[in-house]
């Protein structure tokens, strides 16, 4: 059976924003057209006749990887003695950007015990990445109580965590060390 041209171009239209909206890299129809995935000559829809010089990038309209900030810089990380009662941990971030609450480590692999680092409590978030999650935007402090660590000495705390860039990137985890004096 033979079909126009009219309705080819509506069966291009309708099919391909279907296989846009499964394909790996979310092209449009326009896209696929242009790169030779849809054939719409009369009578004929067929797969692709020219390979994708490359796949378009994964990220919102506009987004560059260039503009992106180091981690390092984004999510500023300090450590300080509190008084005599404990280490408090601080990321401070630029305004929509979160560090996820499950990524938050402190350990110091050079001492046989550490105390729990007390949480503060975080923001019910839901993200693209991770689904529901608890997140900290602003401004987060761990503190560390120095009861149970060694007195006048310093210890290298051993911090991992991740953050992302609400709606346009997610930054892989972090892992840092960080020297810390005890009094």
């Amino acid at each position: 059976m033979k079909r126009s041209a009219p309705l080819n171009l509506l069966l291009a239209t309708l099919i391909a924003p279907a296989v846009c909206l499964f394909s790996p890299w979310n092209l449009s129809a326009q896209a696929y057209a242009q790169n030779g995935v849809l054939n719409t000559a009369p009578g004929l829809l067929q797969t692709p006749t020219a390979p994708l010089a490359s796949p378009p990038p994964l990220q919102p309209k506009g987004f560059q990887i260039s503009n992106l900030q180091p981690a390092s810089e984004v999510f500023a990380l300090s450590a300080f003695v509190e008084g005599n009662e404990s280490i408090v941990v601080m990321w401070e971030m630029p305004p929509e950007y979160y560090l996820y609450r499950k990524s938050l480590s402190v350990t110091a692999s050079t001492l046989t015990s550490f105390p729990a680092a007390r949480f503060p409590p975080g923001v019910a978030h839901e993200d693209e990445f991770f689904g529901a999650s608890e997140v900290y935007f602003d401004k987060v402090m761990l503190h560390i109580p120095l009861a149970e660590l060694p007195e006048h000495t310093t210890i290298e705390l051993e911090l991992t965590y991740q953050g992302c860039a609400e709606n346009r990137y997610c930054y892989p985890m972090q892992y840092v060390s960080l020297p810390v004096e005890l009094p």
